[in-house]
């Protein structure tokens, strides 16, 4: 990560904001526009000199503190938004993020959260696993099984199909896809719409359908695949 720190006086319109554009881009060019982040401090940075004058004027000097810290903090709002305006006039820099820094001593904190937030996962808009998909709550094996209950009774042409015949259909077919291969299956071989891959697995799923449920009803399943309806 490589971060580009700046103050209000980089984006001085008269002299600084051309160069400082000129910094982000060449930043932007070594990286490709990934990585990167700019840190504007809002304030401005404060020297360590003070001359004889100012140390016998504190008094003086405290009455106008919140008077200055108003006036920067503005004046620093004012060039984090006009950068903010720039960069977006340009593609090759508009995605790159601008952290406003309230203070040099938060610099620290503010990367570290940005840092973080690049690699926490973005919320889930699905719900969680192991949720009743109404209600929200956790799912219980009996809500499981009456959905599968309730969809597999509907795979015929003349549902619904008895609890029983449902359950020995679970207990055979490892899942939807294979029972609606078993519909191309046409009692010698595989028929159209199954690979030959598939033809021992469906021809064995099939055989054990006909011997637990009969002919019948396994006729009206396969007739079901092989339909193109709407159930009501």
């Amino acid at each position: 990560m490589r971060i580009l720190l700046l103050s209000p006086s980089s984006c001085n319109p008269q002299a600084n904001l051309s160069a400082t554009l000129s910094r982000v881009e060449r930043l932007a060019h070594k990286t490709g526009g990934r990585d990167i982040a700019i840190v504007f401090l809002l304030s401005r940075a404060r020297t360590g000199f003070a001359s004889a004058r100012d140390l016998v004027s504190t008094t003086a000097a405290t009455s106008t503190a919140h008077h200055n810290a108003a006036e920067q903090s503005h004046d620093g709002i004012a060039a984090f938004t006009a950068l903010q305006a720039e960069l977006l006039l340009r593609p090759e820099m508009s995605m790159i993020p601008v952290l406003p820094l309230p203070t040099l001593q938060s610099l620290v904190p503010v990367v570290k959260q940005y840092v973080s937030s690049l690699t926490r996962p973005p919320p889930s808009l699905s719900p969680a696993p192991g949720l009743h998909a109404q209600t929200g709550q956790a799912a219980t094996r009996e809500d499981v099984d009456s959905d599968v209950v309730q969809l597999l009774a509907r795979c015929t042409v003349r549902p619904p199909l008895s609890r029983q015949t449902v359950y020995v259909v679970s207990d055979l077919v490892p899942s939807l896809r294979a029972l609606a291969r078993c519909a191309a299956w046409d009692g010698e071989g595989v028929s159209e719409g199954i690979s030959r891959g598939d033809e021992d697995m469906v021809g064995e799923i099939v055989g054990r359908l006909w011997e637990f449920l009969g002919e019948d009803e396994v006729r009206g399943m396969m007739e079901f695949w092989l339909r193109d309806r709407a159930i009501e």
